[in-house]
Formats: structure tokens, C-alpha cells, sequence
């Protein structure tokens, strides 16, 4: 039995001021205070909501996220539509062309700098999801909000005092309606975040 303890829910966030796409508003995980065998799970919830209010995009609501080898992703991953307004199927989809190609040389540009290829080799592990549907930000308010909540899972890797990462990059995914993810497809990665946990005994 181990007991985890979330020490930096919020490491660094940026979100890039653009007319476009959506951003993290808040990462949260189910416990913070969590006490955990290897079997257990606690779930990652992410808060989204519009740029702002003259925020224009259209596209598949992506999310990519890249785990230190003591973490698993399980396979609980659904929306939460919390105003009604995105007419999404609650039911996540993980996406693992949409990954590949996410994770390809100048693909997915992160706010800052650089791109998720940047730092893929410093995660185990990546999984990238996406909306059923893609949305109009014409259709939306500015202030609907959206969750997004995937189960995270604990391997033998983890040991105490050791740190964990997590990362989770936001975005957009303009399909030309084949749903196959593309380099002729437009993505926008506009919102970045790195977590951490440390493990004790």
C-alpha cells in the first residue's frame, strides 16, 4: 500500500492569447489526499472553457497527454457538457493516429515555444482524445464550459518520495470531414499543463 500525495497541482500554465481555440481554466484530480495500492485509480479532470469571449475556431476539441512511466492511463475518458452548450457524446474518444501525428516535428506548437515533439521523449507514455463532434465557437457562449476527466492508474515503477509527471496540451482539430488525422488538417495546441505527484510509502 502506498500513500500518494498530489504536491504541485499546478506546476506551470500558459495559455496563449490568441482569436482562437480553447484553454485550460482548471486541473484537478479526484483526491488530494490519496491512499492507494497499485490497483487503485484516481481521475485527472480538466476545466476548458473559450479563449475568450471573440474567440473564433472550429474543429474537434483534442487533448494530448504525455505520463512518467509510474503513472497509467486507464480507460474511462468522457466530456462533461456543464452548460449544455457543446452537444458533445459524454463518451471520450482516444485517438492514437491523432497522437502520432500530434506528436509529429512542428505539428502541435505549444504557447511559448517549441512543440509537443519537442518533449515527447520525456514522458513514457502519450494518449491523445478528441470530441465526437467538431464544434463552432459561433454556437457557443463564451463562458460554457467543458470538462474533460480520464482515470489515471498507479504501476510497481512507483517508489516513495519519487515525483511523477504529468502533462495535458489543449486544442483543436480542424478536420476536412474524413475524420483521419492529417498533415493536410489544421491543429491548434493553444493551453499547456504540467503536473506533478509524489509518491510515499
Amino acid at each position: 500500500m502506498k500513500r500518494w500525495t498530489r504536491i504541485a497541482a499546478l506546476l506551470a500554465l500558459f495559455a496563449l492569447v490568441t482569436t482562437s481555440c480553447m484553454t485550460i481554466r482548471q486541473f484537478s484530480f479526484s483526491k488530494t489526499n490519496l491512499d492507494l495500492s497499485e490497483d487503485d485509480i484516481t481521475s485527472m479532470r480538466l476545466r476548458l472553457k473559450p479563449e475568450s469571449s471573440t474567440s473564433v475556431f472550429e474543429g474537434h476539441i483534442i487533448v494530448l497527454v504525455g505520463y512518467d512511466e509510474e503513472i497509467i492511463p486507464l480507460n474511462r475518458k468522457e466530456w462533461q457538457d456543464l452548460d449544455g452548450h457543446y452537444g458533445v457524446a459524454k463518451a471520450g474518444i482516444s485517438h492514437n493516429a491523432l497522437r502520432d501525428q500530434l506528436l509529429m516535428d512542428g505539428v502541435c506548437n505549444l504557447p511559448g515555444g517549441g512543440d509537443a515533439e519537442d518533449i515527447e521523449a520525456s514522458y513514457t507514455t502519450w494518449r491523445a482524445f478528441r470530441t465526437d463532434i467538431e464544434i463552432d465557437s459561433g454556437d457557443i457562449d463564451a463562458t460554457s464550459r467543458i470538462n474533460f476527466v480520464h482515470n489515471i492508474g498507479i504501476s510497481d515503477q512507483a517508489a516513495a518520495n519519487e515525483v511523477a509527471q504529468v502533462v495535458a496540451i489543449v486544442g483543436t482539430w480542424n478536420d476536412d470531414g474524413d475524420t483521419i488525422p492529417e498533415s493536410t488538417d489544421t491543429y491548434i495546441c493553444n493551453s499547456v499543463i504540467f503536473t506533478s505527484l509524489t509518491f510515499k510509502p
